[in-house]
């Protein structure tokens, strides 16, 4: 029977305890899916972004050596090959994952030892993209 005047009687079916375990599972694993997908997107974008920076300074993967190569088909830097051209720039690039926020920072430094800049990424590979665009454009300002 109705609770309210003119409402319909509501037809109720009691949910064993693995029925409701089982529906709590699949709401739990698709909320989870979910989570992982968005996490995914935030890190392409963010990768993305680096290596759009990084060829905006004009940087080329020249014959590909020690370059790795994104979902998007684009080649972009290895880390090693990152630590190498920052040293052939006379600067020197330091990586560290920062737990609290669940990122790496790329920090570089001059020869003397000055801090000049720092970026923070999603992943290493990111964060030392990110850094080289960074760097890359320092010095072509302090050209112009």
């Amino acid at each position: 029977s109705p609770e309210f005047p003119g409402q319909r009687p509501v037809l109720r079916r009691t949910l064993s305890i693995q029925e409701e375990l089982s529906a709590l599972a699949e709401i739990t694993q698709t909320c989870c899916d979910a989570a992982v997908a968005q996490r995914k997107m935030v890190r392409t974008m963010g990768f993305e972004y680096a290596i759009d920076k990084l060829y905006g300074t004009g940087w080329l993967p020249g014959d590909g050596a020690e370059c790795d190569r994104h979902a998007d088909g684009r080649q972009y830097p290895s880390i090693a090959r990152v630590q190498r051209e920052f040293a052939e720039m006379g600067h020197k690039l330091s990586v560290r994952y920062v737990e609290l926020f669940d990122c790496y920072r790329a920090e570089w430094r001059d020869d003397e030892g000055t801090a000049k800049g720092a970026v923070v990424g999603q992943s290493e590979a990111e964060a030392v993209v990110y850094a080289l665009a960074q760097l890359r454009r320092q010095l072509q300002v302090a050209v112009a």
